[in-house]
């Protein structure tokens, strides 16, 4: 993730496979909810590497931007 003058070039080498997201203005308290509830979900899950749904971030009132 990056911010507001971040190297995106740089973010994109470093994150692999996945663009590096950007986060829209100042909404970090948004960006570590999502986090958060995330990784719940993934801790609640049942079987081992089975996909867990997600809200996208960059979802008209998500948090982020490609």
């Amino acid at each position: 993730m990056g911010v507001k003058g971040a190297n995106m070039n740089v973010l994109q080498q470093m994150s692999g496979e996945r663009p590096p997201l950007t986060l829209k203005g100042l909404q970090f308290r948004e960006m570590f909810r999502w986090l958060s509830n995330s990784l719940g979900a993934k801790s609640r899950s049942q079987v081992l590497d089975a996909p867990v749904p997600v809200d996208n971030p960059t979802a008209p009132q998500g948090w982020a931007s490609i």
